[in-house]
């Protein structure tokens, strides 16, 4: 990787790692090692969406070809071929493409770079060194390859940070005048959390020989934020206002998306002219109509509000993006009576699970003193089960042991236990304190906690959709979303460890 590619790298990923931490950079591959579960994409500042990736798990990185195109057009396709390989984790296949490209250009880099990278993979340290040590013979004015080797892989949590580290200062030892090795130094300590570190490495990376002016430029973006991190916020935005006139494109877009977010965030609301130019060039981004709505909400503009959070909500994957602060037309309560239906839906957590429904019709609502519904149960796979249900007084009153199973055919009465609803104990405890105990298992109890508001969509008797505020509580692990009303604390959702139950229909 040159030295327009390592300008290229900082501006297209690491930007948008220190703009959204848990989005550290744009590589995409076939997990290697073990199964990857797959984040929410985030919008960037520049409005481009970068691609689903991992932190810290086995995904191949995306590398750059360097074989030029002018090359032979047999080199040009084996080396492309040997990519495809890498990247769909058929490495013996690689290996024997690699055999092949060398026949024909025996020190070809990109052939010795896969290499390096499958080892890293393997976890074989010395052929790392080795195929690093191969193509820096043979580009010796390249001492950065160690460093870069150690920016590719900055997200790789089995590639350990003491080895990147390692990597950084052999480029330093090499090139001790060179600003690279300083810089990807810094870039190590960022990504790991040490942002203190980092920036002594920047600062000292700013005064060292730069190959190209730009690359400099643009490591300000992490600079800034790792100022950010430390709480140097002022400072930070002073960086990044520094940085706007000396950037073009994206980047400059990104200063301004950093700028206003920071300056919104200390209380300074001067940030139309940024917001503004956001907004015109990148209308339909979802990340900076999240900052549009904050803005709006904080100068008082509040006409508005509610359509562009709906929108967010609607057209992002951020389906719990919540919206309560914006809207004020929102259901909160539902109205229980004898004859009304709730219809839950019910999804096992694991791989093969089908989906269920539980619907209940309660037939005395009085839930100061009892509540009774009957119940049935089913899909279209299993014969409907159907039950009866008491919850007396007691339980009402102060049960904190969630009974979520039923037998068909039966008639429970649940005096210390309750179903589908708080007690007015855990209720009373969730508005003073903020905290209360539930056992979702029906015996062993966890301390839950308020972690805010998420709206939930479900249809009423005409089918029409409605969107219904909740309270939402969690321990951690399992999250229970409940209506915020002291007579019906209804609970709308339940996500625990082994099933997802949520209202969907209520009529």
């Amino acid at each position: 990787m040159n030295l327009t590619q390592y300008k290229a790298y900082i501006t297209t990923s690491l930007f948008i790692a220190f703009l959204f931490p848990l989005a550290i950079l744009a590589q995409q591959a076939k997990p290697k090692p073990k199964p990857v579960v797959k984040p929410k994409t985030t919008t960037t500042a520049t409005g481009v969406k970068p691609k689903t990736t991992t932190t810290g798990t086995g995904v191949k990185p995306k590398t750059t070809i360097t074989t030029p195109k002018k090359a032979s057009p047999a080199l040009v396709k084996l080396v492309e071929k040997a990519y495809d390989h890498y990247k769909n984790n058929k490495d013996k296949e690689c290996e024997a493409t690699i055999k092949q490209i060398l026949i024909l250009d025996p020190k070809n880099r990109d052939a010795f770079m896969l290499r390096a990278n499958i080892a890293m993979f393997n976890n074989d340290i010395p052929d790392i060194w080795k195929n690093l040590n191969i193509i820096y013979k043979n580009n010796p004015t390249e001492p950065e390859i160690y460093s870069q080797f150690a920016v590719n892989h900055l997200t790789y949590m089995f590639f350990s940070d003491s080895m990147k580290r390692v990597l950084c200062r052999k480029t330093i030892f090499l090139a001790s005048k060179s600003a690279e090795g300083y810089a990807s130094l810094g870039l190590v300590a960022a990504v790991g959390g040490n942002y203190e570190e980092a920036l002594q490495y920047f600062d000292i990376g700013f005064t060292k020989i730069w190959k190209d002016t730009n690359s400099r430029i643009i490591l300000q973006l992490p600079y800034a934020r790792c100022q950010y991190e430390l709480g140097m916020k002022q400072a930070a935005i002073n960086t990044i206002s520094r940085l706007l006139n000396r950037v073009h494109s994206d980047d400059r877009y990104t200063c301004m998306y950093m700028r206003a977010t920071y300056k919104m965030e200390i209380g300074q609301y001067d940030v139309k002219n940024d917001i503004d130019s956001l907004t015109r060039i990148y209308p339909n981004d979802v990340g900076i109509k999240k900052l549009k709505l904050k803005y709006m909400k904080n100068i008082g503009q509040t006409d508005s509000m509610c359509v562009m959070a709906k929108y967010i909500r609607e057209n992002s994957e951020d389906n719990d993006f919540d919206i309560s602060d914006y809207c004020s037309d929102m259901l909160k309560k539902l109205d229980v009576k004898k004859g009304s239906l709730l219809t839950y839906d019910i999804k096992g957590n694991a791989a093969n699970s089908k989906q269920s429904s539980f619907i209940i019709e309660p037939t005395v609502f009085d839930y100061k003193n009892e509540i009774r519904f009957n119940w049935r149960r089913g899909s279209s796979s299993i014969a409907p089960e159907a039950g009866k249900v008491l919850i007396n007084g007691s339980a009402l009153d102060s049960a904190f042991a969630q009974q979520n199973y039923f037998d068909n055919g039966s008639s429970d009465t649940l005096n210390s236990k309750i179903t589908a609803w708080l007690s007015k104990k855990q209720f009373n405890e969730l508005a003073k304190d903020s905290s209360a105990y539930f056992a979702t298992n029906g015996f062993s109890s966890n301390k839950f906690y308020f972690a805010g508001h998420e709206q939930v969509e479900i249809f009423n008797v005409k089918n029409e959709s409605l969107l219904v505020d909740c309270i939402k509580i969690s321990d951690g692990e399992e999250t229970i979303l409940y209506l915020n009303d002291s007579n019906n604390p209804l609970i709308i959702m339940m996500s625990l460890k082994t099933f997802r139950i949520i209202l969907t229909k209520f009529e």
